[in-house]
């Protein structure tokens, strides 16, 4: 197709030669055989091609924040004029060197050129990488560019962030730690460490019974109190279950930044911290989405945890806290575990409420502090300026939703990524 410069060429040709024809004007026919012949001359030419396009990326896994980079090379062998080369990247993404556009000009020799940029992975997610859009643009300009694609597309994916938390201890004058590294499960097979002489509860086996301290309490005291029992250490610690919130009102913030994000970064690193610390581990994402990860040890369930992390979109909010407690009853009952909520204070309050009421019944009892955590971290509108602002007015609306979950006896942990690390806020939300 030719463009708007080759038809007026063109047009321009035949104009004076059938006026000098018309007129009988020879001076007419020589001025139009000019452009006539330079037009010919021009189709002779044809665009650069065939474009052959190698497109590489970084080896190595990504996560989120890391820089990936790309290097591109063109070759074309026969034409003349210019190639656009343009190598798609995902809009979120965010290009910190070199340009992921070029205009390569085509000589009269072979082609061969190449250039690479670097981009941020700003979000988690796997991610398809377009195959490279060339455009090549005629010498002359008398005929239209060629648009094609070349390469082929590429997929990668971008794992959660993760931040490295370190051994967490409880200071000393402070209450009971929520982050018990020495604790040990619930449920396991006894070994021959003696713990504690307790009270007889229903369903321990007659042969735990020590006949001797029950017959020493019985003399010194009532004759009808129940006997006592010694309890052994079990192998293995204790449990530790996430319940992720997958609203789309934890997506707060840019596409990028947004509390979704953070949840789910906040939900893989604390996974990891008691994975590597031999707990046994399972997660469970509501709202939305029903995906349970049936609690395991070692680095395969981590494996897991972060597969699902990293595949996980906001979905319809209708599941709730409670149905998702309910969903998991069994674990919960079983094993009495840490329970940890990822979600966003006060956007849903009743229903974390309601929620927590429930996971009192199934593992707290009436202890007045529940073994509990809703983890909630903030997210800015804007990666610096006027973000503080709004931080400073979401605080004392969420000032009231904050006294009710502490005075329900769960802790909350109100996490700001912009100005302390995960760890830190940790080991302030178990004081």
């Amino acid at each position: 197709m030719l463009t708007r410069a080759g038809s007026a060429l063109l047009h321009c040709a035949l104009a004076l030669l059938v006026l000098g024809l018309t007129l009988g004007n020879y001076y007419l026919v020589l001025a139009a055989a000019l452009p006539l012949f330079v037009w010919l001359g021009a189709l002779g030419v044809p665009e650069p091609g065939p474009v052959a396009v190698e497109r590489s990326l970084s080896p190595g896994r990504l996560h989120v924040g890391e820089l990936l980079r790309v290097e591109v090379r063109v070759r074309a062998r026969r034409g003349l004029g210019l190639l656009e080369v343009q190598c798609p990247v995902p809009e979120v993404f965010e290009l910190v060197d070199g340009s992921n556009l070029h205009l390569l000009r085509k000589g009269l020799g072979a082609l061969d050129a190449s250039f690479a940029f670097t981009v941020r992975c700003t979000k988690r997610g796997s991610w398809d990488l377009e195959p490279v859009r060339v455009e090549s643009v005629h010498g002359l300009g008398v005929r239209a560019p060629v648009r094609l694609t070349a390469g082929e597309a590429a997929r990668f994916e971008v794992l959660p962030r993760l931040m490295g938390i370190g051994r967490i201890r409880a200071p000393p004058g402070h209450a009971r730690l929520l982050f018990p590294e020495a604790d040990h499960a619930r449920t396991g097979v006894r070994t021959n460490e003696f713990l504690e002489i307790r009270e007889y509860a229903w369903g321990d086996p007659v042969t735990s019974i020590n006949w001797k301290a029950t017959a020493r309490q019985r003399s010194t005291e009532h004759f009808a109190a129940p006997p006592l029992v010694n309890e052994y250490e079990r192998e293995g610690k204790k449990s530790v279950w996430l319940f992720v919130d997958a609203a789309p009102y934890m997506e707060v913030g840019s596409t990028a930044e947004n509390v979704f994000e953070r949840a789910v970064e906040a939900a893989g690193s604390v996974a990891k911290f008691y994975l590597d610390r031999g707990y046994r581990v399972g997660c469970y994402v509501y709202n939305g989405q029903d995906q349970l990860v049936h609690p395991d040890t070692g680095g395969r369930q981590f494996l897991r945890i972060r597969q699902v992390l990293t595949d996980l979109t906001p979905g319809q909010p209708g599941q709730g806290l409670r149905a998702a407690v309910e969903r998991c009853r069994g674990f919960l009952i079983q094993g009495r575990p840490l329970v940890i909520v990822v979600t966003r204070l006060g956007a849903d309050q009743a229903a974390l409420t309601d929620g927590i009421r429930r996971l009192r019944v199934l593992t707290g009892g009436l202890r007045r502090r529940l073994p509990v955590i809703v983890l909630s971290p903030h997210a800015r509108h804007a990666p610096s300026g006027t973000d503080y602002q709004v931080d400073a007015l979401l605080r004392p609306l969420n000032r009231p939703h904050a006294l009710q979950v502490r005075g329900m006896g769960a802790a909350l942990i109100e996490w700001d990524p912009h100005r302390v690390n995960l760890a830190t806020a940790l080991l302030r939300g178990v004081r």
